[in-house]
């Protein structure tokens, strides 16, 4: 009979062993993909960024140059020149348009934002509990 418990504590190691690898190669890999994740969204923010500021760039010279134009019309009649209103109608669209920009970059911003906290959350998680606590296997009376 004891060589029965020795047999069964020698296979309930190996189980145990490999338990412990499953579990420790789960941890690493789990931190694995929340970090290229986080990765990710760093990368999508700044390709935002780059985009949000082009098109700014792009409605601000429109409004400049329409507003030049506006200021050129202005100074070169006497009065109210035709073509005055129609300016100003483009000068105010510009800006709607720009404000809706400003508008939709943050929301997109604060939704990557919010991703990346929940990622972080989760990761911080990760890095506080270990891996897996036990490495030595239980003994037969542990299992019992």
């Amino acid at each position: 009979m004891r060589y029965d418990d020795d047999l069964a504590a020698d296979s309930s190691a190996g189980n145990w062993q490999d338990i412990d690898a499953f579990l420790e190669r789960t941890h690493r890999q789990t931190k694995q993909r929340i970090t290229e994740e986080l990765e990710r969204i760093d990368k999508q923010l700044e390709k935002r960024n780059a985009i949000h500021n082009t098109i700014v760039t792009e409605l601000e010279s429109k409004i400049d140059w329409y507003t030049d134009r506006l200021e050129k019309l202005y100074k070169q009649s006497a009065g109210i020149p035709n073509g005055c209103d129609e300016l100003k109608q483009q000068i105010a669209d510009f800006y709607a348009e720009l404000r809706t920009e400003q508008r939709q970059h943050w929301k997109d911003k604060q939704r990557l934002e919010a991703d990346k906290r929940k990622l972080l959350r989760e990761l911080t998680a990760l890095n506080d509990s270990p891996a897996f606590e036990r490495k030595n296997p239980p003994s037969t009376n542990d299992i019992r």
